[in-house]
């Protein structure tokens, strides 16, 4: 399990790259914005943290990821089709 959530976060963050290499400044502050929110939503959903350690669930995290993945592959390529939009970042 943990193969699959290393390759579908390398997946995520090459598209982060080329979408965030197609936005003009407004749409590059959205993006981080939007992205350091979704880790945070991801973190307090997936972990936890007890007095015995930090805890991931893998299954959650992996989802989660694949998840974010293809929402910046749609708008990666509305970028691409139709000109980026800001306001769907």
């Amino acid at each position: 399990m943990f193969k699959i959530y290393q390759e579908a976060a390398k997946e995520l963050n090459d598209t982060y790259k080329k979408l965030n290499a197609k936005l003009d400044d407004n749409g590059k502050k959205s993006l981080k914005t939007s992205q350091l929110a979704w880790i945070e939503s991801r973190n307090q959903n997936c972990s936890k943290r007890d007095p015995k350690g930090f805890y991931v669930n893998l299954d959650c995290a992996t989802t989660s990821t694949v998840e974010r993945s293809r929402f910046l592959q749609d708008r990666l390529r509305e970028c691409t089709s139709a000109g980026c939009m800001n306001s769907k970042l």
